[in-house]
């Protein structure tokens, strides 16, 4: 896309606005969508900067996102929620550890993660 597209979306949708909705819609927040599955609306970060660039980069428009956009490989996805589930595994508050309880406690231990001051916060007590 280049500036002047971008300008001329903007135009258009801004003159489209009814008076009544134009300062309601004019603060909404710029977002930039991300690869990402959700539920609900699209998956996007808040953009904190859109200018022109300077020198190397004086023929480029950007937008700067408020959080970094590197993307978590398939694989690393998959550990977060593993690690999640043994997390709450692990705190689980019971009277008799499982062997399933142990094992999570083990894989958490090894990777030097202080599960237990989540307890509260994984099982709401």
């Amino acid at each position: 896309m280049k500036v002047k597209e971008l300008y001329d979306s903007l135009k258009r949708r801004i003159e489209g606005i009814p008076d009544c909705y134009k300062e309601q819609e004019l603060n909404k927040e710029v977002v930039v969508e991300i690869a990402k599955p959700s539920v609900g609306p699209r998956a996007s970060v808040k953009a904190k900067y859109a200018g022109f660039g300077m020198d190397w980069e004086a023929n480029r428009f950007a937008i700067t996102p408020e959080v970094a956009l590197t993307l978590k490989s398939e694989k690393e996805e998959i550990w977060d929620m593993a690690k999640d589930l043994i997390m709450w595994i692990a705190t689980k508050p019971v009277k008799k550890d499982s062997y399933e309880i142990r094992t999570a406690k083990r894989i958490l231990d090894k990777n030097g993660t202080e599960y237990m001051k989540y307890q509260k916060i994984l099982h709401g007590e």
